[in-house]
């Protein structure tokens, strides 16, 4: 699994793709709001993101002007996949 791509996410507006690969070896962001100056969004994910205790140089993400809330359970739910606590079967 650690090999494997993950997809968590969503490009709708007010969202965001985060895909993590093992193999990644810097960070990416792809920021769809022009009005949003890349720098103030990558600080802003970073720091949410590393708060819950993930690795950001193995993400690429899609910024469509998500709130702080929908980063977090972004997150959480990336973490919970990399942890092996979630199952794709509803189990």
């Amino acid at each position: 699994m650690e090999n494997m791509p993950i997809r968590i996410g969503s490009m709708q507006s007010n969202d965001l793709l985060i895909e993590h690969d093992a193999r990644r070896e810097c960070f990416e962001l792809v920021n769809t709001l022009t009005a949003v100056p890349d720098d103030m969004v990558s600080e802003y994910l970073s720091r949410v993101l590393q708060q819950g205790g993930l690795d950001i140089q193995r993400m690429r993400i899609y910024y469509c002007g998500a709130n702080e809330w929908v980063v977090r359970a972004r997150g959480k739910a990336l973490s919970a996949v990399l942890n092996g606590e979630a199952c794709g079967d509803g189990k």
